[in-house]
């Protein structure tokens, strides 16, 4: 029989792996892959787990709240027995080994990343705010805030343009932009432009995400996250199909993002009235879907 990893060695957040891994392949496909893309992908998901152990310590850091109850005092044994005043810090020395070991393997990565791209440096600026954001959310014990989900959701989605200019940047350097890779269906939109319009569509519907899983399970009822999430998908429906009246986008892209729009809206509708969805029927859904916008931009 197997046994189980301790806490904080695996992220619990299931539904978060097509996010950290759909933008920067699809960003690799559309730049060309160059060797230094494995750094790339190394640094990135093993610095996901790592902020995600880091996360857990300091969150475990807070305590969940103090109840306005008086509470008999504990005697010294009871004390003993559940660890006393140190019980607090017990619980995060679990993150401690996990934060260590995952940060241990992507800092080398990251610095060998740096030493064979130093110019990707500059999207540290784009970063940076996020992880403070993200981490201040894990310290006030929000880490499932609308908040942190979208400095998550943000910081995923720009490893779309960053595998990009990993795989460009020589020929933007010689000023060779002619040969830049990626370009709509009809050729009006090429290079970055048109990579600057795959990861818009992109981040929509990963930010859409939020919207969709919180009114199917942890907000579901709630009218007010409902109209969020339609009117959150209705205006990047309309934006896309704004898009395609001026320029010709993937034939099949309109229809999906047709299709994510119908599903914010009727699964949780459907869930209201019918039955709930189990998370796992869900995240499978998820999964196929952002597996179809992968194959459209291709």
């Amino acid at each position: 029989m197997s046994r189980k990893l301790p806490p904080g060695w695996v992220p619990r957040y299931h539904g978060a792996w097509a996010m950290v891994t759909i933008p920067i392949l699809l960003g690799i496909a559309l730049g060309g892959f160059v060797p230094a893309h494995l750094l790339l992908l190394g640094t990135w998901w093993v610095g996901y787990f790592a902020f995600y152990a880091i996360g857990q310590w300091l969150r475990s850091a807070r305590p969940a709240g103090r109840s306005t109850s008086r509470q008999p005092r504990r005697t010294a044994c009871e004390r003993r027995r559940s660890g006393g005043s140190g019980g607090r810090r017990s619980g995060r020395s679990r993150f401690v080994r996990p934060a260590l070991t995952y940060t241990a393997i992507a800092a080398p990565l990251g610095v060998a990343l740096l030493v064979v791209a130093p110019f990707l440096v500059r999207w540290a600026f784009a970063f940076a705010p996020l992880v403070v954001v993200s981490a201040w959310c894990y310290a006030r014990r929000k880490e499932r805030s609308f908040l942190n989900d979208a400095a998550t959701v943000t910081a995923a989605t720009l490893t779309l343009p960053v595998a990009y200019d990993l795989a460009t940047h020589d020929l933007v350097a010689r000023g060779d932009l002619a040969a830049l890779p990626g370009s709509s269906p009809d050729g009006s939109v090429t290079g970055w432009a048109w990579i600057w319009i795959v990861t818009a569509v992109v981040g929509w519907y990963f930010l859409g995400t939020i919207f969709y899983v919180k009114t199917n399970i942890r907000e579901r009822g709630d009218w007010a996250w409902f109209l969020a999430s339609l009117l959150f998908h209705g205006a990047g429906l309309i934006g896309v199909l704004v898009l395609n009246a001026h320029l010709r986008l993937p034939l099949a892209l309109p229809w999906l993002c047709g299709l994510i729009a119908i599903r914010a809206v009727a699964v949780p509708a459907w869930g209201y009235h019918r039955g709930w969805l189990p998370p796992i029927a869900i995240g499978l859904g998820e999964v196929a879907i952002s597996v179809a916008l992968f194959l459209v931009f291709l």
